[in-house]
């Protein structure tokens, strides 16, 4: 097994256990193998419960807002070896705070409101046999000594202690043989010097971490066995104290790593030359840690002669403010194995390397992971094709925020690459589907805030982006703005067997990928934060396939709980109430709930719905008989317009044209019944020889033609129209039909003076049908002459009042 496979699966392993870790369920109080963990953390306490549990082993109260420790407390409590008090209001410990504790070996008091005055004399009496104390913030009278309540805690492995101007670890302390660690990250000024840690010299101290404004070039010489050395420099350190930093180091050939932080944005640029790096050339370093230092003043030969004599050095972090050239000397470490370079703010380097389109880069052999956070924070550039040498035992490479707005190149030389983080870079405008070829072992890829769907909208070739990634495991594309369409679109074909876990929250779709269908090993999905509002029955058929298979996320996501999708509400209760127990959903009225409450009262729910349905099915056909009986009524009272217009819509579909006002085929049209035939050829004959041109169905209705579009035909081709009343005409249904078509044409034109009525027979005005009432009110009606009655009813005058009225216009 290489060494970067071992170091690959100790990542594995990590990842596995915070996965275990955070999909655990921790109760108020649980048993961790043989301790009982009791949380009060974070409930807004102010003093600690008087029923604590007394087989409790282990007691949480951060996070409160706690002032006191009352005596005797926890008398009854003899099992308790941890306590973790820190980020309360205590402003007092009581000599018999701790009474009863006489298996406590774990204390958090920090960040507190404690002065070294509010610990009572014995304060720490009864729990003499601690082994951690932490009581960071704690704070002291400028130069005092150490109270003997601390002095007397023998057996400290682990100290955490704000530090204080003049502060010395004297004589007294001689006694301390356990203590290995001690940690200070809140300092007032603390000056490091030669006697500070004098009374420590019996003690095993191993890791320091402190924060100083000034050191002593000898500050540690009472600290032989001193490994792992963390130094952070506040607002008020000086440029000496870095280089005495440096010295004070020289002769530790104990130490494996060393850690310089700048803490405070506010604080002086330290500026670390050449000769800095040889303090180091007799130390065995295995890591070397350089925080928002100032290195741009690093000679090239020094550093070169720096990375060559390093040999034991194996891990190497720089952040912020990194020169240029000696970035390139890194391929001189022999061996190397972790790379951080973070915060690079160099953009005279940068931008020669935006300017590139292909750049060659050596690395060392050794290399195993490489971290290149926030790369280029001021300065946006593509991606160039960039081809590692040495790479093939890099596994892991973290590119994240590199603040790339194109990702059009590709990169080469890291086969063997398993993890790849490209989160934070907005390649939306452009992306090279090529960019992962390669990467062939690739098992996790993290690409979030990445704008990857305006990518996928803006370049139809990517779906084929993942296709060389056959042995991808994990993949999250969480925050990329993804709509239905574009995640529709992603190519997962070489995934379906392998991936484990797919993160897609915080996106823009509202419907389960179709994809997820085709995986058999997927474990966790998360969908939480999307736009889905319900599932339909292929999205439930797929949810269904990962029960007791998978961890479903959705939380975030707008769910609907109405009687439209009262199928996913009835699914969701039955099968998949684990998923949908603690979710949201919003009802019709615009409140929210939970599923679980739904729940309760689904069946009343789907009743209501069921009424609603039948409420609205009763009314909606109410609604329909009431608008059809109204037709009827209407269609029956005004049936000849209806006909009228149905006749003028389909005469206009045969392209029929209307005659102008002025121009008529015909003078008259005779509408009469069947009959009366014998009288009508007579009177027909007398018109034509007055030169009148009249239309009659027998001679002038078009074969084949329908009768009422012949009729409609005759109406609009003729100047009048004269109607023979007879006892006949009044009994045909044809006779009536003529009538109203006339009486609609002469409405609808402005010509109510086309009609011309003739009453052949004598009939009263109560055998009259509506219509002809209507034109018997209007018109004068010409009345066929009956012989012997009156001598002005003549054939001769009935035939000039016909003459007369089919002149006028």
């Amino acid at each position: 097994m290489t060494a970067a496979d071992s170091g690959f699966r100790g990542f594995i392993l990590l990842i596995v256990g915070i996965s275990l870790a955070s999909t655990t369920c921790s109760p108020k109080t649980f048993s961790i193998s043989k301790n009982m963990y009791v949380n009060y953390s974070k409930r807004n306490l102010t003093e600690i419960p008087r029923n604590i549990p007394r087989n409790s082993t282990m007691l949480d109260f951060h996070m409160n807002i706690i002032t006191d420790i009352p005596s005797n407390i926890f008398q009854n409590m003899s099992d308790v070896i941890w306590i973790d008090l820190s980020q309360n209001w205590l402003n007092r410990i009581r000599n018999e705070s701790f009474a009863g504790l006489k298996k406590l070996t774990t204390l958090n008091v920090s960040n507190n409101y404690l002065h070294i005055s509010d610990l009572e004399h014995n304060a720490f009496v009864p729990i003499q046999q601690l082994r951690t104390l932490r009581i960071d913030q704690l704070k002291f009278l400028p130069r005092s000594k150490f109270p003997e309540q601390l002095v007397n805690l023998k057996q400290l492995e682990i100290l955490e202690l704000a530090t204080f101007i003049g502060m010395k670890f004297d004589e007294r302390f001689n006694a301390w043989t356990c203590l290995h660690t001690f940690i200070s990250k809140s300092s007032y000024g603390l000056h490091l010097q030669n006697y500070t840690f004098s009374g420590l010299t019996n003690s095993p101290l191993r890791t320091l971490s402190i924060k100083i404004k000034q050191a002593d070039a000898d500050a540690l010489e009472h600290l032989p066995n001193l490994q792992i050395l963390n130094l952070y420099f506040g607002v008020a350190t000086v440029q000496n104290t870095i280089e005495n930093s440096f010295k004070m180091v020289s002769n530790f050939t104990t130490l494996t790593r060393i850690l310089m932080q700048r803490v405070s944005a506010r604080a002086y640029i330290f500026i670390v030359t050449g000769i800095y790096l040889h303090y180091f050339e007799n130390i065995c370093l295995k890591e070397l840690v350089f925080r928002h230092m100032y290195l741009a003043d690093i000679d090239g030969t020094s550093f070169k002669e720096f990375a060559i004599n390093s040999v034991c050095l194996e891990s190497l972090e720089v952040s912020g403010n990194i020169g240029y050239p000696w970035i390139t000397l890194l391929v001189l470490f022999k061996n190397l194995k972790h790379l951080k370079l973070s915060s690079i703010e160099n953009n005279a380097f940068l931008k020669q390397v935006s300017m590139l389109h292909a750049m060659t880069t050596s690395l060392p052999k050794s290399l195993e992971t490489v971290d290149l956070l926030h790369v280029g924070i001021n300065l946006k550039m593509p991606l160039p094709n960039i081809t590692f040498i040495n790479g093939d035992n890099v596994w892991f490479l973290n590119c994240r925020a590199f603040t790339l707005i194109e990702c059009n190149g590709y990169v080469s030389g890291l086969k063997n690459l398993r993890y790849l983080d490209v989160s934070e870079n907005r390649c939306g405008n452009m992306i090279n589907e090529y960019i992962f070829q390669g990467f062939p072992k690739l098992e996790f890829l993290i690409a979030t805030h990445s704008d990857l769907g305006t990518a996928f909208r803006n370049n139809n070739r990517l779906d084929i982006l993942l296709k060389p990634l056959k042995n991808l495991k994990h993949l999250d594309f969480s925050y990329n703005n993804f709509r239905n369409a574009d995640i529709a679109n992603l190519n997962l074909q070489n995934q379906y067997n392998v991936l484990q876990s797919f993160n897609c929250s915080n996106n823009a779709f509202n419907q389960v990928p179709s994809f997820f269908r085709h995986f058999t090993n997927l474990s966790f999905i998360d969908i939480s934060y999307n736009n889905v509002s319900t599932f339909n029955r292929d999205e439930r058929d797929i949810i269904d396939s990962f029960i007791g298979k998978a961890k479903l996320v959705l939380v975030g996501n707008p769910f609907k709980c109405s009687c439209s999708n009262l199928d996913f509400l009835k699914w969701a209760k039955q099968t998949k109430a684990y998923y949908f127990g603690h979710l949201y959903c919003q009802l019709e009225s615009g409140e929210n709930t939970t599923f679980a409450d739904l729940f309760v009262y689904l069946d009343r729910f789907e009743n209501r719905c069921h009424d609603k349905i039948w409420l609205i099915f009763s009314l909606s056909f109410t609604t329909l008989v009431v608008i059809m009986v109204v037709f009827v009524v209407v269609y029956l009272r005004y049936r000849s317009a209806f006909q009228y217009f149905y006749l003028r819509i389909k005469l206009r579909l045969k392209q029929y044209e209307e005659l102008d006002g002025d121009s008529y085929l015909y003078d008259v049209f005779i509408c009469y019944n069947h009959n009366d035939v014998p009288w009508v050829v007579n009177f027909n004959r007398r018109l034509t020889a007055a030169n009148f041109k009249t239309c009659l169905d027998a001679k002038d209705f078009i074969a084949g033609e329908a009768i009422a579009e012949n009729i409609l035909r005759a109406i609009d081709s003729s100047r009048k129209i004269i109607f023979i009343i007879t006892e006949h005409f009044l009994q045909s249904t044809w006779g009536n039909y003529e009538m109203e078509l006339t009486r609609m044409h002469a409405f609808q034109e402005g010509r109510e003076n086309m009609v011309i009525v003739i009453m052949k027979d004598d009939l009263s005005i109560h055998q009259m049908p509506k219509v002809l009432k209507r034109f018997w009110y209007k018109v004068t009606c010409i009345k066929w002459y009956d012989q012997g009655i009156q001598p002005f009813q003549t054939e001769e005058i009935f035939y000039e009042n016909v003459f007369s009225s089919l002149s006028i216009a």
